[in-house]
C-alpha cells in the first residue's frame, strides 16, 4: 500500500500535474498523515523531496482510511 503524490507549483493554472518540465516541485514540504479509521490519530510526518515528490509506505496498515495534511510552503498558498 502507497500513498504518495507532489507538491509543485501549477504554472499553467490548470490544477494538473504535467509534470517536471512544466511545473516545478516544491521541496521541503511538511506533509502528515493521520490514521481517520477511528478516532483520530498522527501516523507520521514527511517533507518533499527535490521534485516535490512525497511518499507513505511502511507506516500504513491495510484496510486502513488515511488522510494527509500539507502545510502552505512559505509564499505558497494551496
Amino acid at each position: 500500500t502507497v500513498i504518495d503524490g507532489w507538491v509543485y507549483r501549477d504554472s499553467q493554472e490548470n490544477h494538473v500535474y504535467d509534470g517536471p518540465l512544466n511545473d516545478s516541485g516544491i521541496i521541503h514540504v511538511p506533509i502528515a498523515l493521520y490514521d481517520v479509521t477511528g478516532p483520530e490519530v498522527f501516523v507520521i510526518s514527511r517533507s518533499t523531496d527535490s521534485s516535490g515528490h512525497y511518499q507513505f509506505t511502511s507506516d500504513l496498515i491495510a484496510g486502513h482510511n488515511y488522510q494527509i495534511r500539507i502545510t502552505d510552503p512559505f509564499g505558497y498558498n494551496l
